[in-house]
This record gives C-alpha cells, structure tokens and sequence, in this order.
C-alpha cells in the first residue's frame, strides 16, 4: 500500500515538472496599504476593549493598521506561486511594526475541462472560508471578516488544498477541501501530529440570470485537534474542535446586495489557572447581517456620485464558557460611505459602536464608539 503511494507521488512530482520545463516565467510585484484616522467618541475612556487606551477626552489618532508587500509568478500555463509579507502593528508595543510571512505557496492547476476545472495549493495560503468571506465583505481595509476578527479561523496557514472551480471559468462557484497544520501563519511549527480538515464552498445558483450572477451562498465545516504549544503534557485530545459556517450574499446588479453569516465554534480550553488541566467544552456563536447600495447605476448622470456607496455590518457575538469572563456578549455596528474613485484606492467614512454585555453581577455594560477614515491604497 505504502509502495503504491509513493509511485503515485512520484509520478504526480513528474508530471508536475514537466509542467514546468521551458516555461517562460512572468513575475509581478505590488502592496497594498491600509491607512487611517480615526476620533474616539466613547463616554468612559480606558474601558475594557477602547483601543485607544488612553485617560483624555477627545482622542483621536492616524495610523497605518495593515500593509502587505507581495510577488506572484506564473512559472507556466497551469502552475503560479505567490509570495505576501505581512507587516502590521506589534500587539506588545506600540513603538514598532513588524514583519512576518503571510502567503508562500505554489498553484497548480492540473486540470482544465468544459464544466470543471482542478487545482492544488502546496503552501503556506488561504483558508478557503475567510479567503471567500474578504470577497463579499469587500472591505478588509475598514474591519476583518467575522470568523478572523473573533479569532475563530486564521486566515493563513500550512497545508495543501485541493480546489474546484465549478461551471465553465467557475460560473457556478466553487468548493475547497483543505487540510492545515491548525497553527496559524503567525506560529509555522506545529506540535500536534493530527491535522485539521476543512471543507468550504462557495456557490453562485443565481448565475443564469446576469442581474443576479453574484448572489452567492456558502458553507465550511473546520474540525481540528490542534495542540497547546505551551505545556507539551496536552495532548491533542485536550483540544478538538470544529466550526460550521454558512453565508447568504444576496446581490441585484450593482445595485444593492444583503447578505448574512453565522458560524458556530465548539471547542475544549483548559479552565484551570493552577495544577492539572481542566478540559470543558465551550461554544461561541456569532452572526452577521451586512448590505451595501451602490450608486453606480442610480445616479448614472452625476459622475461624482457614481463611485459612492453605502454600507453597514452588524456583528453579533455569543460565547457560552464556564468562565465568566469569556460569556460576555458582544455587539458591533459599522455604518458608512465609501468612495472608490479608481481601481486600486478607496477610502470610507464611516461610524462605529460596539458593546459588551453580561460582564458580572454589579458590572454595567460597557459602549465604545468611533468616527473613522480609512483609505486602502494598492500599487
């Protein structure tokens, strides 16, 4: 059996560098970089979760939160490779950015039919989930998608991903079956010697109709027994966990689009601060329900006008643990405008509150809010 594996990725390996022989290569480079402003509304400053940390009234800062360095490769017709510095904000210190390697994977696309076309990533890459979700959010420079704001799912990580694309040119969408280390881009080395699996789609069944094509519907199962890198007497049944996801994006031309996600995570976390571990299970679900309505065709005579849109997000977090302060419940509400001039710039401003609830007896819930510009600049 084993034997019969190894001739299988042998000949995989060949056929592989066949693919590649004689290949003229075409390698581009370009950034991208999230830039913003923002004015800190809230009434109690230094309350738990204010990002600005500060005891004065009417802070406001600008800052660079993201910025991302990146080449891509097209070694040959079906094969590509990808290559994304990260550099962001140190959580430690606010004195210094630093750097990290987001993306380092090769393509392949081995197979092309009429109604289905096959490829595999090798690498350090996408989730499939939180990869689909930036593309109907669309807004990565003003928030994080759901599941990687609330730190459910990383958006990059070791693995190898076989994925399909559906229809011709993937018409009909497409589906991912992944298989991770669990440890995130931001720790390559992974102790655990099981795997995570995950399985996603994302799928347009509206495609027939053209003011419907990018309507889009979507599901992930995540399960994973992912290790504790800090106490090597864990083991990976101390661990095990798994998120469902499903997403509805509803889109009329470039009109209007409503959409709505819910996820689901179960997971085992050790509760106890002294002596031997205490696994219990826990569960965290959240949902969010987001629009946007474009001005490009309904103010078709004012120029200005047509590179306006407005949007909204309303994200809604519920955890259930045994320790009280992980069962505070969250809310976040984005509202704003934005402005996409050209290709490659787009600034939005916009309004945000946010809120935790449940925090103990005799605690009051605590609200934050902010005024914020944020510009996305990519070269």
């Amino acid at each position: 059996m084993r034997k019969g594996v190894v001739l299988i990725v042998a000949a995989a390996l060949a056929l592989f560098a066949f693919s590649l022989a004689s290949a003229e290569k075409e390698v581009e480079f370009g950034g991208k970089i999230y830039a913003h402003w923002y004015y800190d509304l809230s009434d109690a400053l230094n309350a738990q979760g204010n990002i600005s940390d500060v005891d004065f009234a009417s802070y406001n800062a600008f800052g660079v939160s993201r910025a991302y360095i990146f080449g891509t490769a097209k070694l040959s017709e079906k094969t590509s490779g990808k290559l994304t510095i990260d550099i962001n904000p140190d959580n430690t210190s606010a004195s210094y950015y630093h750097m990290r390697l987001k993306f380092a994977y090769l393509k392949w696309n081995f197979y092309t039919g009429p109604q289905l076309g096959l490829a595999a990533k090798f690498g350090l890459h996408e989730t499939p989930w939180n990869d689909g979700m930036e593309k109907i959010w669309g807004r990565r420079y003003i928030e994080k998608t759901p599941t990687d704001q609330l730190d459910m799912l990383t958006t990059s990580d070791n693995g190898i991903s076989l994925i399909g694309d559906l229809g011709e040119k993937g018409k009909w969408g497409w589906a991912d079956l992944s298989i991770f280390n669990g440890a995130s881009y931001s720790s390559p080395w992974d102790n655990n010697p099981s795997k995570d699996i995950d399985i996603a789609a994302f799928l347009t069944p509206l495609n027939s109709k053209e003011e419907f094509a990018n309507s889009t519907v979507g599901f992930q199962y995540y399960i994973g027994t992912h290790n504790d890198y800090n106490d090597s007497s864990q083991t990976k049944g101390d661990f095990k966990n798994n998120l469902m996801s499903i997403v509805a994006n509803f889109q009329y031309k470039k009109t209007f689009a409503l959409g709505v996600e819910y996820n689901s995570l179960g997971f085992k976390e050790d509760t106890a601060s002294v002596g031997a571990p205490v696994m219990v299970d826990n569960k965290e679900n959240s949902m969010a329900i987001f629009g946007t309505l474009w001005f490009e065709e309904l103010a078709q005579n004012t120029k200005m006008l047509r590179t306006l849109d407005v949007f909204f997000r309303y994200l809604t977090d519920d955890p259930d643990a045994e320790d009280l302060v992980d069962e505070r419940k969250g809310t976040e509400l984005i509202v704003g405008v934005e402005c996409v001039p050209v290709k490659g710039f787009a600034a939005s401003l916009n309004y945000r509150t946010d809120a935790q609830k449940d925090l103990g007896a005799g605690v009051d819930d605590i609200t934050n809010s902010y005024l914020f510009l944020n510009t996305l600049f990519e070269f």
